[in-house]
């Protein structure tokens, strides 16, 4: 992964122990395949496709909002994903979330 050799390059945002590396890839392969594959495929279709409202966005947007609950619930009550400091997870996952004016999702409603 390429965020995974540019942490160990950089000697930032990356693990202190081996538990934390794995936690790390926990949430950078969640967000692969539960938040950014939902919501850069909304925000594809909404922006720049302009598909309008479809049973594929609907379905796109309530995939969507489950995997931001996910986010939101961990969040709650912590800063960071995994530890007390910004790893390559917290980048990995603020990559699409700051359009969601583009992905059509009022993030004000996704709070548990």
């Amino acid at each position: 992964m390429i965020l995974e050799y540019l942490s160990q390059q950089l000697g930032t945002f990356g693990w202190e122990n081996e538990e934390e590396r794995r936690e790390i890839l926990r949430w950078l392969f969640w967000d692969n395949h539960k938040l950014t594959s939902y919501v850069a495929t909304l925000r594809y279709m909404r922006a720049m496709v302009k598909t309008g409202e479809t049973d594929v966005t609907r379905f796109f947007e309530g995939r969507a909002i489950a995997a931001l609950k996910v986010l939101d619930q961990r969040l709650a009550d912590t800063d960071f994903l995994v530890g007390n400091r910004p790893t390559i997870a917290d980048l990995s996952v603020c990559g699409y979330l700051f359009w969601p004016e583009e992905i059509g999702v009022d993030f004000g409603l996704i709070q548990m």
